[in-house]
């Protein structure tokens, strides 16, 4: 059964009609090559900047995870990694994180949700977050009587039945030519010159389910275009003629931003002719930077609907605070349990802490397929940052060896005089994981 929520009882706000509620985002996109936000070399963003006078564009957006998954948890439920423990595969959230989201939130007033991105990785209901999404990733998430029936018997073993009734019934598809077998594993480390080019499939799903489901509707769209680290974008504007004999190409990484533009103006074009777009919140957003950066600006716009309000923001912002604004706009009291804050209401402290994560590092497994090992005390979680302004700082584990930098692309940097001491980083951090459970005592006999 649902864990139950903490914090006062939700209370939408007093409006004729909820809007539909759309999240578009492109993976591994960086705000510094978007010609919208001020990349002067080439027009790699042209749609997007149309869209700039309705909205609200934030200048210093930052991820909370460097890797997908954990910064599909933090966007989903407005929690920190370090909260939740879903930091990449895996993790899946347990216990009351599963029942704790913004999806699970929306539910209860009427919307109905789908959830398009990358099976395993990316995927909502493979990371086990319950009661939310009705649809995800062409399957729907109602489940036959006789897997309900098992889950009511063996409710701690529901992700494991669950998924083994998915992948047994996906293999008979695939058996009875009914449909293709899919390993993200390849897509996601390009381990074969098999690519990932699914985005069309992606928009495809989504018009269709705008289509057929009346509002509101939430849908959250991840797609893979400038995922690096080879780059296939469908049209060849800025890399015509070249090769790609390298990976991390620019011309065609920018050929990628250029295919993402094109899929934000597909369904803004879509929700216009349908009626749709005035009554629609859209957010357009990355999961992390180029190379899995986590001190790069990523891109934050935000268009309300009718385009009630617009402009620049330039204090610091992340990725769990898109939760809590979309429940702010909404008039729904932000729960307790969410980490993020509502950057609607007023002007953040710049240095506010935000807190990043990265995975542990990759090592050869049995099968020969690099993996990610989740060992105590820190199991997938390899290191621990914080941003305050333009300043990063990370501290890796298990050794605690601590680094620190500039943000570059920085568009409103603080005063020298106010940055934080290295000892005084150092503790914030520790601190911060001995309060989410996290066994300490090595690091501290490393300091």
């Amino acid at each position: 059964a649902p864990a139950p929520q903490t914090g006062a009882p939700l209370a939408p706000r007093a409006a004729a009609r909820l809007p539909n509620i759309v999240i578009l985002v492109g993976d591994g996109i960086e705000a510094r090559r978007m010609s919208a936000l001020g990349f002067g070399r080439r027009d790699t963003t042209p749609f997007i900047r149309s869209l700039l006078p309705d909205s609200i564009v934030f200048e210093n957006h930052f991820t909370n995870a460097a890797n997908t998954t954990g910064s599909v948890g933090s966007l989903l439920t407005g929690r920190l990694p370090t909260q939740t423990r879903v930091v990449f595969p895996p993790d899946v959230f347990r216990g009351a994180d599963a029942y704790r989201h913004l999806p699970a939130i929306l539910r209860k007033f009427g919307y109905r949700s789908a959830d398009i991105s990358v099976r395993h990785y990316a995927d909502a209901y493979d990371l086990n977050l319950r009661n939310g999404f009705h649809y995800a990733n062409s399957r729907s998430l109602e489940k036959p009587r006789t897997i309900r029936l098992a889950l009511l018997v063996h409710p701690s073993a529901s992700l494991f039945l669950e998924q083994s009734y998915d992948r047994v019934a996906g293999r008979l598809r695939h058996a009875f030519g009914l449909a293709d077998l899919v390993d993200p594993y390849e897509l996601v480390t390009q381990t074969s010159p098999r690519r990932d080019r699914r985005d069309p499939m992606r928009i495809a799903e989504l018009l269709e389910f705008m289509d057929r489901t009346p509002e509101p509707f939430f849908a959250h769209i991840h797609l893979m275009v400038a995922h690096g680290k080879y780059f296939e974008p469908r049209s060849r504007l800025f890399s015509k003629g070249k090769r790609q004999n390298k990976p991390w190409r620019n011309a065609f990484y920018d050929d990628a931003l250029r295919d993402y533009d094109v899929s934000v103006a597909e369904v803004v074009r879509h929700l216009r002719r349908a009626g749709r777009y005035d009554r629609t919140l859209l957010v357009l957003n990355s999961d992390h930077g180029r190379r899995h950066a986590m001190s790069e600006n990523l891109p934050l716009i935000i268009k309300l609907p009718r385009g009630e309000r617009a402009g620049r923001v330039r204090f610091n912002t992340q990725r769990v605070d898109i939760a809590p604004t979309i429940l702010d706009y909404l008039g729904v009291e932000i729960p307790d349990w969410m980490a993020g804050e509502s950057l609607l209401s007023t002007e953040l402290d710049p240095l506010r802490p935000l807190v990043q994560v990265r995975r542990v590092p990759s090592e050869q497994g049995p099968t020969g397929r690099v993996v990610a090992w989740s060992r105590p005390p820190f199991y997938s979680l390899g290191s621990v940052g914080v941003v305050y302004c333009q300043w990063w700082y990370r501290l890796g584990l298990p050794w605690a060896n601590f680094s620190k930098g500039v943000v570059e692309s920085h568009t409103a940097p603080c005063n020298p005089s106010r940055r934080p001491q290295d000892a005084e980083v150092r503790r914030f951090l520790v601190d911060h994981l001995r309060e989410n459970g996290y066994d300490v005592s090595s690091l501290a006999q490393a300091e």
